[in-house]
């Protein structure tokens, strides 16, 4: 018996031995990477101590630093051709430079190999957008990393000759102890659920449904307004104010200014715009844009002008513009969580 242990351990530590490997420890220099005039890169990339060896699963390390405008975002992007490379973590970090107005930014990559041999990490490139909306390019340059096995410098790799089994024959009592106790554990979980069938509390109450996003409700809102077909059959009232008061409650709903749980409706005109000010409007729309909207609306609701139907489809079709551009997206919360690495 002892023969045949000794046996299955060797094994298992062959086994075990022939899985591992060593990335030789390589530091390039630092690389600067073409951009445009206001934003330069300068890449990085360490493997290991200088001088050592890594063993699988140790950090090999890419730092960009990019050095931009305050106003500008980079888009990291979703996907990277890393090939054997496996990416173990992201961190961004933004600290202002002694120039006015500009900032550097550190992205720090850590990746690990799990297979031996020449490996290259390919390039891959970023965007910038600046204030203006211009869009630029930054690359990062390519990066080759050798990967060896542990076992290169082991002459004899093989197993030790099996010895003979030995019989051994003594009282075993495990099996009884095993089935007394189940038998126990069998006996006490019967005895809990009988206990707890009888004292148990009542179930809490199910959790109330998360809330539906604002660009949603609007925009059902305004397909139920488009289908009502109110200008047609001389509704022209109530058609401008659902349009309106489907636009003001999503921007109370998208930008949180409702100051009595009115989702916005609670306030005149004026005031929603006073509290729109701060909103950075995506491109395409402004607050004076939004500002002759919602004057447009009240005109017909307070004003008892009478549009046409040429006026009531562009009003409608205006709504449906201004939340299509101002929803949530991913590129959105991707520049929302910039800005806020920027400003901590």
């Amino acid at each position: 018996m002892g023969g045949l242990v000794s046996y299955g351990a060797r094994a298992r530590w062959l086994f075990a031995a022939s899985g591992c490997l060593v990335v030789a420890g390589l530091l390039l220099s630092a690389g600067t990477a073409a951009a445009g005039p206001d934003v330069s890169i300068e890449q990085t990339f360490q493997a290991g101590a200088e001088g050592s060896v890594v063993t699988v699963g140790d950090p090999l390390v890419m730092t960009l630093k990019i050095e931009r405008p305050r106003e500008a975002t980079v888009r990291f992007p979703s996907e990277q051709p890393t090939g054997r490379f496996e990416l173990q973590n992201v961190d961004r970090v933004v600290v202002p430079t002694t120039v006015e107005g500009r900032v550097l930014e550190t992205i720090t990559l850590r990746y690990a190999v799990f297979r031996p041999g020449r490996h290259k990490l390919s390039s891959f490139d970023m965007r910038v957008l600046d204030a203006d909306g211009e869009v630029s390019t930054v690359s990062t340059t390519e990066v080759e990393v050798r990967v060896d096995s542990v076992l290169a410098d082991i002459k004899d790799a093989s197993m030790p000759a099996l010895r003979p089994p030995r019989t051994v024959w003594y009282e075993d009592w495990t099996l009884v102890w095993i089935l007394g106790t189940f038998g126990g554990l069998l006996l006490a979980l019967g005895l809990g659920a009988v206990l707890y069938k009888f004292f148990r509390p009542p179930p809490p109450p199910p959790p109330p449904p998360p809330p539906r996003p604002a660009h949603e409700i609007a925009l059902e809102k305004l397909g139920a307004i488009a289908g009502a077909d109110l200008i047609a059959q001389g509704q022209w009232e109530e058609f401008y104010v659902r349009v309106s008061e489907a636009t003001r409650e999503y921007f109370g709903r998208r930008y949180e200014i409702s100051l009595a749980g009115g989702h916005g409706l609670e306030l005149t005109t004026e005031e929603q715009l006073e509290l729109l000010r701060d909103v950075k409007w995506p491109r395409g729309l402004d607050l004076r844009t939004v500002e002759m909207f919602l004057a447009e609306c009240d005109i017909v609701k307070f004003a008892r002008y009478a549009p046409t139907q040429e006026e009531a489809n562009a009003l409608i079709n205006q709504a449906f513009q201004i939340v299509e551009l101002t929803k949530p997206t991913l590129l959105g919360a991707a520049a929302l969580a910039s800005t806020e690495g920027r400003d901590a």
